[in-house]
């Protein structure tokens, strides 16, 4: 599962060792590097409106900069092994103040700008399509009534995804709990959230361990603490199994411990396609 990140490339010296730097066309400055090492891919939010990553390739920049909401966990389809596989250093520094987030929390105007870089730089051409696939009903397993990992809180969260977003400058967040998101946890197997909404929750099971979207029809609105402790299902196609714990199968646990219930069914989803993209030519 991707945690909430805001990425973007831009004009890179192929296979070289000296950054370049030019200002996009929307006077943002971009840096890239070609990183050939083995380094972690790694990224930080700094003030002022300076963004790095180190070691990350175009299509995590892809998935991360046309994000369109919280968790958007979606399929990317069409994309050349070179954009997996090829790393780079990137330093975007923005012209001018962060954008503020939308009036649905989500830093949409930011990404936007991010986005212009991409096809700026690597012309990037995306489109979307809908397709008929496997999906998950994430419904209330009894009207009316929800489990005790699932309560009601009220919260402000109109400033919560920028201050994630700077927080993480500061290294991991040592609150008890960070506000409206999920919390980390140590452990595959378990959810911990605060004031998240079930779109949240929704979005995140279906990339946590279903790896199908899970479709929200709970009616439920507002704002939940959540808890759930599960035996995770792995990814058993490629043979990797987790450690074993002595929780119950995320089904199971969805019912009994947040008393909603997933069902599975078939629905469209939507897909990102890559029409064009090319590799950054040099300065």
């Amino acid at each position: 599962m991707a945690t909430v990140g805001y990425a973007v490339a831009a004009l890179g010296l192929l296979g070289g060792a000296a950054a370049a730097q030019q200002r996009s066309n929307s006077a943002d400055v971009v840096s890239i590097t070609r990183n050939t090492s083995n380094a972690q891919e790694r990224f930080r939010a700094l003030p002022g409106g300076r963004f790095e990553w180190t070691a990350t390739s175009l299509f995590s920049l892809v998935w991360q900069a046309y994000q369109r909401f919280d968790f958007d966990e979606r399929e990317i389809t069409g994309a050349p092994a070179w954009m997996r596989d090829e790393r780079y250093d990137l330093i975007v520094q923005l012209d001018g103040a962060l954008p503020p987030p939308g009036a649905d929390e989500f830093p949409l105007a930011l990404l936007e700008r991010f986005r212009a870089i991409l096809e700026d730089r690597f012309r990037v051409r995306t489109h979307w399509e809908q397709r008929d696939g496997p999906i998950y009903l994430l419904t209330l397993a009894r009207p009316g009534t929800t489990g005790p990992g699932l309560r009601p809180v009220q919260a402000d969260c109109s400033l919560a995804v920028s201050k994630r977003m700077m927080d993480q400058t500061a290294g991991p967040n040592t609150a008890s709990k960070p506000e409206c998101t999920f919390v980390p946890t140590s452990t595959h197997g378990e959810l911990q959230g605060n004031a998240v909404t079930i779109e949240m929750v929704a979005r995140m099971l279906g990339g946590e361990d279903l790896h199908r979207p899970v479709v929200n029809r709970t009616g439920l609105a507002g704002r939940f603490d959540l808890d759930l402790h599960y035996q995770p299902e792995g990814f058993a196609g490629i043979g990797i199994r987790p450690p074993a714990n002595d929780g119950p199968s995320i089904f199971t646990a969805v019912q009994e411990q947040l008393g909603l219930k997933l069902t599975a069914s078939r629905g469209p989803i939507d897909v990102q396609v890559i029409d064009h993209a090319e590799r950054p030519t040099e300065n």
